[in-house]
């Protein structure tokens, strides 16, 4: 069991690196103008991995991992775009939150990342997208502070839109709106 624990965490790994690695091609590729063919992606079966990824890491923990998705959302990217992002956003959910739950919606074209940790204080929201910012509550974790940056960066290039809000029963909501001009009309 504990063999299969290690090598499981060393597929998640290396998946993950392999997904960062063709994230960042691809954001060097387009500022060359390169190809814009993709797949269509489902969004709530990205989620799901993303998830199943992080459920060993808190498996000892107070913290509950959900996923409520209308299975319905589907957008033209690279799997590994839409990975790396939930993945940063996720994952910085289940860092900063102790106890309680993180939960991410799948529904209306959008994906929320809601968490019942402590929030961003309300001077910093501006500055999460900052290259090598840390905010306040960082704790010494571990992180170079450009995960955001990224996540950032390729919300644009896609011509997503992702917002940060603290929530008013606590925690903090993170949304990325995949169809922002239909939703605005």
């Amino acid at each position: 069991d504990r063999q299969r624990d290690r090598l499981q965490r060393i597929a998640r790994a290396a998946r993950q690196s392999a997904d960062i690695t063709t994230a960042l091609l691809h954001l060097v590729r387009s500022e060359r103008g390169g190809d814009k063919s993709w797949p269509v992606q489902n969004v709530g079966n990205i989620a799901a991995q993303v998830l199943d990824n992080y459920r060993p890491l808190v498996s000892d923990r107070d913290l509950k991992l959900e996923l409520n998705s209308d299975e319905g959302l589907s957008v033209i990217a690279p799997d590994s775009v839409i990975a790396v992002i939930l993945a940063n956003l996720v994952g910085n959910s289940v860092r900063y939150t102790a106890s309680g739950e993180v939960r991410v919606q799948v529904q209306g074209g959008q994906v929320a990342i809601l968490d019942t940790g402590p929030g961003i204080p309300e001077e910093e929201l501006p500055r999460v997208f900052d290259r090598h910012f840390r905010g306040r509550q960082s704790d010494g974790s571990k992180g170079s502070g450009l995960g955001l940056s990224i996540v950032r960066r390729l919300v644009d290039l896609y011509g997503w839109e992702i917002s940060f809000a603290n929530r008013t029963s606590g925690g903090l909501a993170v949304t990325i709106q995949f169809f922002p001009d239909r939703d605005a009309s």
